[in-house]
């Protein structure tokens, strides 16, 4: 994909206060952890198109459960591409739209 110029760089967004609320939340350290270790992601999303495309069912929960209450992660899409029932290909042949239920902060676990 480098070398075919069809990655797009774009630099992510520092979030400090981000990350200082993370490490503040009332939750198990390994929790905290995988948060932190996943907020490239987040920085990239809010830096870039407000999407994540990824597997990791786990950091998604994570982000969803605090989303709510946190605005810069509320509006972040996420999608699963291996999971059918999200309709991958279909969002993406639509233009890739930030619908409602896709979210982290409405998405149902």
């Amino acid at each position: 994909m480098d070398g075919r110029k069809k990655v797009k760089r774009v630099p992510a967004l520092a979030c400090p206060q981000l990350r200082q609320r993370i490490e503040g939340l009332k939750r198990s350290d390994a929790d905290k952890r995988a948060m932190l270790k996943d907020m490239g992601l987040i920085e990239g999303a809010l830096g870039a198109d407000l999407i994540i495309v990824s597997l990791d069912e786990e950091a998604r929960n994570l982000f969803g459960d605090v989303a709510k209450g946190t605005t810069e992660l509320k509006n972040i899409v996420w999608l699963n591409p291996c999971n059918d029932s999200e309709k991958p290909i279909v969002w993406l042949e639509t233009g890739a739209p930030l619908e409602r239920n896709r979210l982290l902060g409405c998405a149902p676990k």
